[in-house]
């Protein structure tokens, strides 16, 4: 008689999914965070708090990691590169993003820049001369269709947006961080090195920006505190479990797609703790835009 064997389970550490989860949880916080800082503090100053939170948080995990010497041995063209990037991720990204956020209500503002796939595939054919499929330009028009949906609210055949600007900074949003990826591929040092030094130049710009301009730099509690958690969670720890979920995975393709619940997860959380009533055409908008995305 052949006694039945358990196999013991895979340990929560070892799971990508438990990682990815993880980030997918954190990430779909971050426009309740925008929101919440933007309301006590100024963008620069917003920037400059969560930039050096998330890279303490990179360096701890780089000492954790044993790979400090990585840091040693950057070239002066490396830390070039990386200066030149760090201006386009986090600086121009966010201000960018937290420019949007305050022209028009997050729930649109979120799914609007939630379409840099849509942009990184259009970039790709324009500088990488790829040929898309009739699928693929398929999936774009509806996607372009989703996103009007949301700038209207609905009205379509009125075309009158909710407000443009906002719109149009929301979209040069996910243009720029579409952007930001076609040029990264091209650096092979690891992500986590590469983000440090984008978060360290950065925030140590704005530090001294803010320590010799004129006026009250306006901290409060507040605005610290979720400035402090976009740069642990949107920034640092979502980051990390990621790239830890993309390590442990054997079907990276399939694990990547958890990364479209985010808006969905994302209008809940802005609902719940924020009271912001989540309009019909949001949702409907959302649907067509991660519908072309998955095209």
């Amino acid at each position: 008689m052949k006694l039945l064997v358990f196999e013991r389970p895979k340990s929560l550490f070892r799971n990508p999914y438990f990682f990815a989860g993880m980030s997918v949880l954190l990430w779909s916080t971050a426009a309740t965070a925008f929101t919440i800082a933007l309301k006590y503090m100024s963008i620069p100053l917003i920037i400059n708090i969560a930039s050096l939170t998330s890279a303490s948080i990179m360096f701890v995990f780089i000492l954790a990691e044993g790979r400090l010497g990585e840091l040693r041995e950057q070239k002066p063209q490396d830390l070039f590169n990386s200066l030149f990037m760090s201006t386009v991720n986090p600086l121009l990204y966010y201000i960018l993003l937290f420019k949007a956020y305050k022209l028009i209500p997050a729930q649109e503002a979120q799914p609007l820049s939630y379409t840099w796939p849509i942009m990184l595939t259009i970039l790709s054919v324009v500088f990488l001369k790829e040929k898309l499929s009739l699928r693929k330009w398929l999936g774009i028009g509806l996607s372009f269709l989703g996103v009007m949906f949301i700038s209207t609210k609905g009205n379509i055949l009125e075309f009158k947006l909710s407000d443009p600007k906002g719109v149009a900074l929301a979209l040069l949003c996910a243009f720029v961080w579409a952007s930001y990826w076609l040029l990264n591929v091209r650096d092979r040092r690891e992500e986590v090195i590469k983000n440090f030094l984008n978060f360290t130049f950065i925030g140590t710009a704005l530090t001294l920006f803010h320590l010799f301009a004129p006026g009250e730099l306006g901290l409060t509690t507040k605005g610290i505190s979720a400035a402090i958690y976009i740069g642990i969670c949107e920034m640092g720890i979502a980051f990390l479990a990621w790239g830890k979920a993309m390590s442990l995975s054997k079907s990276k393709a399939a694990l990547a797609k958890i990364i479209y619940l985010i808006p969905f997860l994302s209008l809940m959380v802005l609902s719940i703790v924020l009271g912001e009533s989540i309009l019909i055409s949001t949702i409907i908008g959302l649907l067509f835009i991660i519908t072309g995305i998955f095209l």
